[in-house]
């Protein structure tokens, strides 16, 4: 996916063509305090949920993934294992159950407002986290790519800033290249970023 010389941290594929790369600089080091505690109110509640079954640092970027849909998209979480269609199920905001027992692949099952259906799938293959979110009703979907080696610098740290330093950039990849497209039908733009003096780390390829 990446020639070896290359570091990046986050990753948007679209099919067969190869898009230009574009970097900006991310902050390196962001401390607890420079997360928006609007945007985050909430994560402590579902990480002590989950923190006893984190295992891998993907994981904790899925969680994060789920995190977003729940609290900014007002989605719920479903288990189809419980019920016939994922509609007659009581959603809820934390993760089911055994949600990343199949690791390296998982699959979350969500729900709307409306009723309309959701399907996030990850996969891990060597440092690369896959998402795909898919609207079961609208036919829409997502793909875009994560690295978790680049971007967890532990996974029980005391605070998400300790635990994913540029966690609010991550938000904002994964709700304009994962969820913005799928939940509100909003199309990616090919090029979002302009190039850095830096050099620092953002390779991106933009997806339809």
């Amino acid at each position: 996916m990446m020639e070896a010389h290359q570091t990046s941290t986050f990753v948007s594929m679209r099919s067969v063509k190869t898009m230009p790369k574009f970097e900006f600089e991310l902050e390196s080091e962001s401390g607890p305090s420079d997360l928006d505690a609007d945007q985050f109110y909430g994560w402590q509640l579902l990480f002590y949920s989950i923190r006893r079954s984190l295992r891998k640092k993907a994981d904790l970027l899925l969680a994060l993934a789920h995190f977003l849909m729940t609290k900014q998209y007002h989605l719920r979480s479903v288990d189809p294992e419980r019920g016939r269609t994922p509609t007659r199920m009581c959603g809820s905001e934390l993760l089911p159950k055994h949600w990343n027992r199949d690791a390296p692949n998982y699959r979350l099952h969500y729900v709307d407002e409306l009723e309309r259906q959701y399907v996030l799938l990850a996969r891990l293959t060597h440092q690369d986290l896959v998402l795909n979110l898919q609207n079961w009703t609208s036919k829409r979907m997502s793909i875009t790519c994560l690295q978790p080696e680049h971007l967890v610098q532990c996974l029980r740290g005391p605070t998400l800033g300790q635990c994913i330093p540029n966690a609010q950039q991550v938000m904002h990849h994964l709700r304009v290249y994962l969820v913005n497209p799928v939940v509100r039908g909003q199309r990616v733009a090919q090029h979002q970023c302009r190039p850095s003096a830096s050099g620092s780390s953002m390779d991106m390829r933009s997806v339809e």
